[in-house]
């Protein structure tokens, strides 16, 4: 990870800039998901332009938080906010809330109450929090989007149309509404479920989520016991069932679940 940082031939402040960023990024993951940071590994890997930063699970078996990085559309924002608030910036605006010039309270690079710790005590002289602040307040405004299967997020979006039943106008319109409002796409449509013995309209993979479109079809009492036998097998299997109904407006229903498809923006 290497953002715009100045003279890139400028060695020492590449080292602070990537340090701290690792230490910020990793107290912000421990602050959001309330896990110790001794419980997270990291390390700054490669060299020049190359340099990334690797965080793993320390603890055995791991603690499934980093997946949820990737699962959850907006969980490297919150940590991003979490981050700066441990490094004493308000979040919203980036103010210094411990500015140098404050006698008892100020910080001027990095205290015990942000980024030192005796864990990185070989890094306590690169430390500098003012280096990172507006990549995090950039990082704050943003969300992780998954390129799946290689295909980007517009790609997505064609191949989930292609796949939709011909017959669900309510399908093409879901997708089309998670598209314009930028929220998460499924990882899968039409996915057979072979031991719920049912095929949900969509699937979320990571989470674990099948979405259901159901028409007018779905309200004819032959077809809302089988709807209900199926999904009933499906959270049996430990699936999350989310439906989406035709006589109820899109955004409304979709809003409701936020943790699945992202709070989106206004069309």
């Amino acid at each position: 990870m290497h953002p715009d940082i100045g003279d890139p031939d400028d060695e020492a402040t590449t080292n602070s800039f990537v340090y701290t960023l690792q230490y910020a990024l990793v107290a912000g993951v421990a602050a959001r998901y309330q896990v110790e940071s001794s419980e997270l590994g990291s390390e700054v890997i490669g060299e020049g332009l190359g340099r990334r930063i690797l965080i793993w699970e320390a603890a055995e078996g791991g603690l499934g938080v980093l997946r949820r990085l990737v699962d959850e559309p907006d969980a490297l924002s919150g940590v991003a906010s979490l981050a700066l608030e441990i490094m004493h910036f308000d979040p919203d605006t980036g103010e210094d809330m411990r500015p140098p010039e404050d006698e008892v309270h100020g910080c001027a690079r990095a205290c015990y109450d942000c980024l030192l710790s005796y864990y990185n005590q070989r890094h306590h002289r690169l430390l500098d929090r003012h280096l990172v602040r507006d990549l995090l307040l950039s990082l704050k405004g943003g969300r992780v989007r998954v390129e799946i299967a290689g295909r980007s997020y517009d790609e997505q979006c064609q191949w989930l149309m292609s796949e939709t039943d011909s017959r669900s106008a309510l399908e093409r319109q879901f997708i089309d509404h998670l598209y314009r409002t930028r929220r998460s796409l499924p990882s899968h449509a039409q996915m057979h479920v072979p031991e719920a013995e049912c095929t949900p309209d969509f699937a979320y993979e990571g989470l674990h989520v099948c979405v259901f479109c159901d028409g007018s079809v779905h309200d004819q009492p032959q077809q809302q016991g089988r709807d209900e036998a199926a999904r009933r097998r499906l959270r049996e299997l430990g699936y999350r069932v989310i439906t989406i109904r035709y006589d109820r407006g899109l955004e409304e229903q979709i809003a409701e679940h936020p943790d699945v498809f992202g709070e989106g923006v206004r069309p």
